[in-house]
């Protein structure tokens, strides 16, 4: 009883209270574009799809940015193939690759008009550690992507012209455990070119919100406008805990997973 009454109580206010079941799409709370996650990888990103996925909103996340190319499109600079992907067409919120990769969210500003973009971020020490862990201290996902969006294409060149047989599109190919201060400047100066595309009239299209900030759902949700909904969660998509990382468990680990 007392759950209905406060549900009865914001509808006397005039607020709308979706049931737990109830879906919903952009173009109902007035967006007429989509919603962009800018996070790097390992802030936040399926965060961010798991939790507009609780209002039935369709997310597009890595598994189906693969399945798709749409990363290797950008690598070729065949923007128009992303975006005139059916599979594309049918989803609202991108939470992850190609869309945070470099500069790619100006052309994604203007060619996708009145769409939200969202920036979670975390301090870049512990950043650089979970990037570490992902992948036993080897580059993450196609090296000759991984090698662009790092600014590393120098290293992968003289690698494919010295080192017989390596090649450059296979995964883990390239170290990144001893690269601590290159990657993290990198990561710094993600956020702050992003914040500095955004500010003055483009200031309402960003959301930015430290990812450990405990409000940053709530604001998250009133920033976009969406309804009340019964039993939605405010917190992060949850990892299961990783070995603490140490170059010598790196090491040992290097043909795991």
């Amino acid at each position: 009883m007392e759950k209905l009454a406060k549900i009865f109580s914001k509808l006397s206010k005039g607020g709308k209270v979706m049931g737990k079941d109830a879906t919903m799409n952009l173009a109902d709370i007035g967006i007429k574009g989509k919603v962009f996650c800018l996070s790097m990888q390992r802030s936040g990103t399926s965060s961010v799809g798991d939790f507009l996925q609780q209002w039935g909103l369709k997310r597009a996340g890595h598994p189906l940015s693969s399945q798709q190319q749409w990363s290797r499109h950008w690598y070729d600079g065949n923007y128009e193939r992303i975006f005139s992907d059916p599979v594309y067409e049918q989803h609202e919120v991108y939470e992850d690759d190609p869309f945070w990769f470099p500069d790619f969210y100006k052309y994604v500003y203007h060619r996708v008009p009145d769409s939200r973009f969202v920036l979670l971020y975390r301090d870049s020490d512990s950043w650089f550690k979970s990037m570490v862990r992902h992948s036993h201290g080897f580059s993450i996902g196609r090296t000759d992507i991984h090698a662009k969006i790092y600014r590393r294409e120098d290293e992968l060149r003289w690698l494919e012209k010295n080192i017989p047989d390596f090649k450059g599109s296979a995964p883990k190919a390239m170290v990144l455990y001893d690269k601590a201060p290159h990657y993290k400047a990198i990561y710094e100066r993600h956020i702050a070119e992003i914040a500095d595309f955004f500010r003055g009239p483009r200031a309402n299209s960003l959301f930015m919100s430290k990812l450990s900030e405990p409000d940053t759902w709530p604001k998250m949700k009133e920033w976009l406008g969406l309804p009340e909904k019964e039993g939605v969660k405010m917190s992060s998509h949850a990892h299961k805990a990783k070995t603490e990382f140490t170059k010598a468990n790196l090491l040992k680990t290097k043909t795991a997973g």
